[in-house]
Parts: structure tokens; C-alpha cells; sequence
């Protein structure tokens, strides 16, 4: 652009000097000026000038259209790659729900199924079982068991003791011996003699056995008793 400006100042130059030329020496001199060439030439180098500023320019308008479409292209493949590891994250998210819906609803049914198996065999047993807490309260009774002690349905026992159903006799003895399998978590097996308000005697072969919680503690008894 200053070389351009250059050329045009001395083109101006020439011709200032042509006018002058032909006020002070007269048209001819002019001419002689003219046939010269010097004018001629400072012209032609400013449209030469000229043409190397629209190439210039033109070059510069297309790096920058290719400049801005390089960073739309650049652009469209970050989102496309953004949608891509949205796409593939939400499918992997899916599936691990799904597999640990099905883990759960697996889990689910085996707990109904062994839940069925238990309420099978304490509605149907010929036995007395019963689940105990560290204070030998009843946890829960089967039906042959609560038919014994007089109840009308096993959860009638929730919360009692042999203390409520039988003599200190026994019940101290039935206390005695679980707080022993509490103790040393090995299980007992005798025959017991129950005796009962009003002076009844039964006997019973039973087994008391430490009942765990899921991390090993104990936390009460189970057993299984038998009339003899």
C-alpha cells in the first residue's frame, strides 16, 4: 500500500509538471513530455500495484472463508462427537439399569420363593419352631407351636416370653440354656420337661440353635421342639 501510494504521488507529479510545462514552455513541450513515457510507465506500475492489492485481497478473503470453514467443519465434528459419547454413555447407562433391574428383580423372586418355603413349613410342621431375640422374646411362632401354647394365630406370641405361657420351673431352664447357645454360639439338644400353670407335665426332645444377623452377630435363638 505505500508503494502504491508512491507511485500515485509521482504520477501526480508528472502530471503537474506536463501542466506546467505547458503554461511556461508551451504545448509542444507538453507533447515532447508525453512522448517521453515517463507518465506511461508510474501508470502502469500503479495498475500493476493495483492488481497485486486485489489479488492480495482476494487471497486474504479466501484464506479466511477457508479458515471459517475449517472451524465449522471442526465445530460439526466436536458436536458429532459430543452426540456420539452422549449416544454411547446413555446406551451403557441403559444397559447397566437394566441389568441391575433384572439382578433385582432375580433377587426379589428368590426371596419370595424361599419366603414361601418358610411360611410352607411353619404353617405345615408337626413341630414347634420358634425364632427368639437376645431377651428370649418370641420373634415368631409356627401355627403348631402357637396351637400348643393356646394362642389363635402365631403373631399372638410376638413380644412374649415361656415366662407367659409356662412355670418358672421351665422357663428358667428354657432361659438358661439360650442364653448358653448365645453365649458359646454352639447349639443345645436335650429333652425338656415342660411344666405348665395348673400342674401339667409335658416332655419334649429339642434342639435351640444361635441365630445370626447378616454380618454373623448374634442376635437371639431358634429352635425346634417335638412332644414325647
Amino acid at each position: 500500500l505505500d508503494n502504491l501510494s508512491g507511485l500515485i504521488s509521482q504520477r501526480l507529479a508528472v502530471l503537474n509538471n506536463r501542466i506546467l510545462l505547458r503554461q511556461e514552455q508551451g504545448i509542444q513541450a507538453a507533447t515532447n513530455a508525453v512522448a517521453s513515457h515517463e507518465g506511461s510507465d508510474l501508470m502502469q506500475q500503479v495498475w500493476r500495484g493495483i492488481a497485486e492489492m486485489k489479488d492480495t485481497e482476494n487471497r486474504f478473503l479466501t484464506q479466511r472463508r477457508q479458515a471459517a470453514q475449517d472451524a465449522g467443519e471442526t465445530a460439526l465434528m466436536v458436536i458429532l462427537i459430543g452426540s456420539t459419547l452422549a449416544c454411547v454413555i446413555g446406551l451403557v447407562a441403559i444397559i447397566f439399569i437394566r441389568r441391575d433391574l433384572a439382578a433385582r428383580r432375580r433377587i426379589e423372586s428368590s426371596l419370595e420363593h424361599e419366603r414361601h418355603l418358610l411360611d410352607a413349613l411353619m404353617d405345615n410342621a408337626a413341630e414347634d419352631i420358634y425364632f427368639k431375640d437376645r431377651e428370649s422374646r418370641f420373634v415368631r411362632i409356627n401355627r403348631h407351636h402357637a396351637k400348643r401354647l393356646g394362642l389363635g394365630s402365631p403373631a399372638e406370641a410376638a413380644g412374649k416370653t415361656d415366662f407367659d405361657f409356662f412355670t418358672e420351673e421351665h422357663a428358667n431352664q428354657a432361659r438358661e440354656d439360650e442364653v448358653e447357645v448365645m453365649r458359646s454360639g454352639k447349639p443345645v439338644a436335650k429333652e425338656e420337661k415342660e411344666t405348665w400353670p395348673g400342674g401339667r407335665i409335658t416332655r419334649a426332645l429339642t434342639v435351640k440353635l444361635p441365630l445370626h444377623d447378616e454380618s454373623g452377630k448374634v442376635i437371639g435363638t431358634f429352635g425346634l421342639s417335638r412332644d414325647v
